[in-house]
This record gives structure tokens, sequence and C-alpha cells, in this order.
């Protein structure tokens, strides 16, 4: 027992003795590799250069280097093209391995070129079918993993005698967060000022500035245009801490003023075209026909009035592209005559098959109930998401879009067909990405830029559609409650009733754009900031009662009246530096005023139309006195609808004879008289 005890023990022991002794592992290289350039795209005997960048993160150098490049089978869909994505290839069609000399460091990255001509690689000695290909580089080491890169490599062996019609849409488009409900910045403006200095807004407007030949669209927001204004003329900045004042010779404010003169330049070219969106990029079908409107309308006015010129004609852009039937009817009656509509906004018309199996690249008839159809493009869901999805690498993002649009192109290479291709809202591509994208649509051999309205004339086929029902288009949406929508509805209430005052075009603007911006969506969806938006909208009824106090009745005193007619003195002071159109409104039951009249909407009281003026003046009234006695007399300040502005209460004292009490009176002075002398007849006759 004891020996097979000391066996037990030592048979326990061995394994951990043995792994305690063991040597440690090696220290080996550690590879990370990024794709730096490689060709947009290649014929037959181009050469397939590319470049890339390689850190060594292990603790050993790296050496004995070689990098593989593996061409894999054509794609001849989108589907197919979507699971390569993930990093599902087909199989390889051409392998080649280069070896890169010198070693790698660790810590030290190496820009290194790796070349080989096409033509070497089997597949593409003979006539290969134009594809986009996926591509994989993989870099190794004589010790340590390998590290891999994947990509696609587009191949066209001659320019397409048909090239498919691409419509690049960028939208510039601040998010509402950046206001607060008195109109001054939040602290998140610092983001949009490095946007503009060396962020992405100025690598947008600099490929659009170095690639003017090429058609593009552009679609600044009203908000956007405006915060650029807002900028240019030296900024208040509240929130967190003490106010801060920008004056305009900042440097972000010398910005703003530069970025609306760059936008002018680039809406000025005769290749570009400039395309209205809603001013806070609102979902219209949510807002009724009449504030949809206004939404496009308030964009269009800050196009013409900040970029010197009209937007295209009749052109929208929503954002989102989903447009219900009553709000495209409604638009349709404010101009609105052609749209840029999602893939999934409209169903097919009648004889059309419900699920189309190819890519929707002609323009569509939309039927409303107008008399007219409009027509839309349709917008690219896949090209959107490639124009957003920079996170997997610049270079690898900008060669999917090439991928997506070739593909797109080989579903039917003999038909003309257009695709939309709409930026992210705050899309941020750099300057690789956005160039390249540019100079694709310039020069690719399957593919032109195009923008709608020329998309237009140029593709005569059309399909029909009909639009969603609102039903179908709000269950898409994520639509705040309803006590949101009635903020809205008290704000747009409140806007119409200073309106009727007639005040200053300045104060109605910065009241309209307070609401405009708590439509914004923006204060929706992931966001959910609700209650910031709806801040908005009640900053706009404060800003109204607050005007509307300033105008004050006279305060309650009493007034003697010393005839059955007089004039009594209304003193009406106003605390605003502007003039007010308003009512005036006596309500008595003893007094008459004659040359007041019946108001509006109401069959008690008299009204007087008055024009205030800032101070204090006197609007005399003439009065009927109708007993004597002393008895209330309620002035109302009105808006021209009826909405009292405020109110006070005279006391009217009226110290004339009573018509009545002096005629009889006056009677009984007259049968005494004439009993009197009646009585001192008789006397006197025997």
């Amino acid at each position: 027992m004891m020996r097979k005890a000391a066996a037990l023990i030592v048979l326990s022991i061995t394994p951990l003795a043995l792994l305690l002794s063991a040597p440690p592992a090696a220290a080996q290289a550690e590879l990370d590799v990024k794709l730096i350039e490689m060709p947009m795209w290649v014929g037959p005997d181009s050469l397939l250069r590319i470049t890339l960048q390689v850190t060594n993160r292990g603790q050993e150098p790296a050496t004995n280097l070689r990098a593989t490049i593996a061409i894999h089978e054509g794609i001849t869909t989108r589907s197919q093209l979507e699971r390569t994505f993930t990093g599902s290839f087909g199989p390889t069609v051409g392998s080649d391995t280069v070896l890169i000399e010198g070693e790698i460091a660790p810590e030290e990255t190496r820009t290194v070129t790796v070349e080989k001509q096409l033509s070497e690689f089997q597949a593409f000695r003979a006539r290969p079918q134009d594809r986009p290909h996926p591509l994989r580089i993989t870099v190794r080491p004589g010790t340590g993993a390998p590290a891999a890169i994947d990509s696609h490599m587009i191949f066209f062996s001659q320019p397409v005698p048909i090239p498919l019609l691409v419509s690049l849409i960028v939208p510039m488009h601040v998010p509402a967060q950046i206001y607060r409900p008195d109109l001054s910045v939040s602290r998140t403006v610092t983001r949009t000022n490095e946007s503009l200095a060396q962020g992405s807004m100025n690598v947008i407007l600099s490929a659009l500035e170095q690639r003017a030949d090429v058609p593009v669209t552009v679609a600044p927001s009203g908000l956007f245009l405006d915060l650029m204004e807002d900028l240019a003329n030296g900024y208040r900045i509240t929130g967190d801490g003490d106010p801060v004042v920008v004056p305009a010779d900042d440097p972000s404010a010398i910005a703003g003023a530069a970025a609306i003169a760059r936008l002018s330049a680039i809406t000025a070219n005769p290749s570009s075209m400039v395309i209205t969106t809603p001013y806070s990029h609102a979902f219209l079908p949510a807002l009724g026909q009449a504030r949809a409107q206004s939404q496009v309308g308030q964009t269009r006015s800050r196009l013409s009035t900040l970029l010197g010129g009209e937007p295209a004609d009749g052109w929208l852009l929503p954002m989102p592209q989903v447009l219900d039937e009553p709000t495209l009817a409604g638009l349709q009656d404010a101009g609105i005559s052609k749209v840029i509509l999602g893939s999934d906004a409209t169903t097919p018309g009648p004889g059309r098959p419900r699920t189309p199996v190819l890519t929707r690249a002609s323009p569509i008839q939309v039927a409303t109930r107008g008399s007219e159809s409009l027509e839309a493009l349709i917008a690219d869901t896949g090209l959107a998401a490639r124009l957003g999805d920079l996170e997997n690498g610049t270079v690898e993002a900008r060669q999917r879009f090439l991928a997506e649009t070739a593909t797109i192109l080989l579903e039917r290479p003999a038909q003309k067909r257009v695709v939309v291709a709409v930026a992210p809202a705050d899309w941020g591509p750099d300057s690789v990405f956005i160039s390249g994208i540019l100079d694709a649509l310039a020069s690719s051999p399957w593919m032109r830029g195009t923008t709608p309205d020329k998309a237009l004339g140029e593709v005569e086929e059309r399909e029909s559609a009909v639009p969603l029902v609102p039903g179908e288009v709000r269950r898409r949406a994520e639509i705040p409650g309803a006590d949101y929508f009635q903020a809205l509805d008290s704000a747009r209430r409140s806007i119409n009733q200073f309106e009727g005052i007639d005040p200053p075009n300045d104060i109605k603007a910065r009241l309209e754009r307070r609401l405009l911006i708590a439509e914004s969506s923006d204060w929706w969806g992931g966001r959910r900031d609700e209650d910031r938006g709806k801040s908005f909208a009640r900053a706009v009824t404060q800003r109204v009662a607050e005007e509307f106090s300033k105008v004050k009745p006279p305060a309650e005193l009493a007034i003697t009246l010393t005839s059955t007619t007089g004039t009594i003195p209304i003193t009406i002071t106003s605390e605003a530096d502007y003039e007010m159109r308003v009512i005036i409104r006596l309500d008595s039951e003893k007094l008459q005023f004659p040359d007041a009249q019946d108001c509006p909407g109401s069959s008690t009281g008299r009204c007087i139309q008055a024009t205030i003026k800032p101070q204090s003046q006197d609007i005399r009234v003439r009065t009927l006195a109708a007993a004597t006695g002393t008895f209330p007399l309620r002035v109302s300040i009105q808006a021209p609808d009826g909405t009292r502005m405020s109110s006070s209460l005279m006391r009217i004292r009226s110290t004339a004879y009573n018509r009545v009490a002096l005629g009889i009176t006056g009677g009984s002075a007259a049968f005494l008289a004439f009993w009197w002398v009646a009585s001192t007849v008789r006397r006197r006759i025997p």
C-alpha cells in the first residue's frame, strides 16, 4: 500500500514538474497590416500595385516577409457581393507570392509596395469577363502568425457602351442639438468648427472644388445654412458654465463665412445641382401638409438668400426618403414635382412584380390624387451603406462602393439605367475616399456621374408606382407620443396669433425658426431627446406671451361723465419697440359706443381697431350713457384673431339726469301749472 501511494504521488507531481520546467514560448513577430492604396480598377494589361502599411507589434523582428495576393472568382450578383463583405469569398482564380525585402523591427512601421502584372495570373491571360473580384492580401513573417486584409479588384477590359448613370447626392446638415431654445449654440459647436477647419466638411468642400467637372448634387439643410450664417456673424455659446461670446473675427466665425462662399461657388458650377431638403431634416409625414410645406419652403428661401441662386426647380430630397400620399399631394400643391424616394417607399403599380429581382434603376411615376403624377428617382440603400461604411478602412470602403456600382451595371449592361447614392447626413469621408469616388464618376469604364435632373432626361423608361399609405409610413418611423405634437400645435397657433399684430419680420423669423427646429426628427429615434425638442416649441409660446404682455390697457381707474354723451380716454401703454395692430374690445351693459364695430366671432362687446405705437398713447372713444350711476367697463387688448393679450377694468360714473326722470318731473310741473291756472280761472268766473 505504501508503494502504491508513493507511485501515485510521483505520477501526480511529474506533469506539474515538467510544466514548470518547460521553457517559455519563443517571442515572435506580430504583424498589423493596413491597405494604403490599390488601383480603383484594372484592365488586361494593368499593373496590380498594392501599397501596404505593415507594423510589427511583436517582440522580435519580422524577417523573411512574403506577401501573397489571392484573386477570387468574379461576382455576378449583389447578394454574392454582400457575402464577400463578411469574408465569404468564392474559389481562388489566381494567386502569387512576392518577397518583401528587409525586416521590420518591433514597434516599427514600414510602407511596402507589392506589384504584379495582371497578365501573369493565368485567369487573366485569355479574355476574362468584366467582374468585381474579391481580393485577399496576406503578409507572412518567417516566424509568427500571418496578417491578412480583404478588398475588391474591379476588372473591365474596356469601357462599356452604355455606362451606369450614378447620381451622388451629398446632404449637409448639423444636428438640431447644436442649438438651444434661445437660438444660442451649445458647446457641441466645437465639433462643427473642427469639421470646417480640418475635418470632414472641409474635406468634402475641397474635393468638390477640385473636381468641379464631376456632376454632383449638394443638399444643404436650412439649419446648416443658418448655422453657417450665425457663425459668420459672431455667435454666443451657452450651456454648462458662463456664456461665451465669439466675435465675427474669430477663426471659427471666419470659417463659417468661408463655408457659405465656398458652397456658393460650388453650386454656381454648371456641372453641379442644388436640391431642396427639409429645413431641420424633419420627418414630413408626421407634420401635416402645411408644416411640411414650411420645412421645404424655408430651406428654399435660405438657399436663395445665402447662396445667391435658386435650387433645382421642383426637386425635393426628403430625409429619410419616405413620403406618404397625403404629404406628396400637399407638396405637389406647393410646387414639388420631382422627389428622391427610397427603394421601399413605394409599391409597384398595377401589373408590376411586388418584389423586384434586380435593382430598381429606372425613374418612376408616382400616382397621387393630384392631376399629374410626380416623377421620382430611387435612392439605393446598398450604395448609401457603402458610402457610410468607413470603419473598416478607407481604401476598402472605396472599393466596396465601386464593386457595388459595377455589379449593378452587370445586372443589365445593355439597358440605360440610373441609381442614386445619397451620402449620410453626417458623412465623414477622408480625401482618399471621396476623391476616389469622384474620379470614378468621371472616368471609370463602367459608370458616369450625373445629376437627378439630367438623369430624367437621359433615361426614357418609366415604372409606375403607388406611394405608401400614412399608417404604413408611420409604422416605419420612431414617432414620439401625442404630447410632442400637442406642443408643436400650440407653438404653431401662437405664431399664427402673433402674425396678426403685424410684428417685425426678424421676430417672426426667430419664432418660426424655433418651431422648425422643434419639428426635427433629430430629437426622435435613437437619440430620444424629446424633452429638449419640446423646449423649442415651448419657447415659441412663451415668447409670444411675453410680446403680448408688453401691451397694457389703462390701470383700474374711475372716469366721470357729466353728460349723456362724452369721450372716454383709454390710455394704452406699449413696452415693445415696434407698432402693433390690435383690437380694443369694450364690454359694458350701461354704455354704448357709436363708433365701434361688432367684435369678430362674438355677439357681445364692441371693438375698435387700433395701431399701438411704442410707449403710450390715448385712444379716445365716444360714449353714450344709458343710465346714471357707477358701472364697470372691461377694456381688453386682443390680437386680430381674438386672442386676448391683456385686460383691465375701468369704472364709469354718470352724473347726467335720467331722461325718463326729467320727463316725469317736467310733466308734473306742467300739470301743476295747468291745475293752478285752471283753479284761478274758476274763482274769477261769477
